[in-house]
């Protein structure tokens, strides 16, 4: 939450780096990546979901997801109360490597990257 991801590499090959707020991991794939750590001292939740969805293109009614704790040198230890980036108009979200251009709901305001232009 609240912090921007910088692709470096897919697969194990180099990109130009990507900045991105997030990115679609599907089975088999590898990306490299770093998280740029310039907010104020805290605890910060790293969020992970599924994609999921029904044969009737709707999503799951329970997706799978995971979280973790990116703990800044100095915070206390107590759990992060953090939330995702709010996108924007004027503030859009990249997100890379989405399954085709149109991903997500327009009111979201996320810019797809397919991952063959990095």
């Amino acid at each position: 939450d609240q912090h921007e991801l910088t692709m470096i590499a897919t697969d194990g090959d180099r990109i130009v780096e990507q900045p991105a707020e997030s990115f679609i991991i599907n089975t088999g794939e590898r990306y490299d990546f770093y998280i740029t750590t310039d907010r104020p001292a805290g605890n910060y939740w790293v969020r992970a979901e599924t994609t999921e969805i029904t044969e009737d293109r709707l999503p799951v009614s329970r997706q799978h997801h995971t979280e973790a704790i990116l703990h800044y040198e100095g915070a206390p230890d107590v759990e992060p109360t953090s939330q995702r980036k709010t996108c924007s108009v004027n503030d859009s979200c990249v997100v890379v490597n989405c399954p085709f251009l149109q991903y997500g709901d327009p009111s979201l305001y996320i810019d797809c990257l397919p991952v063959h232009e990095l």
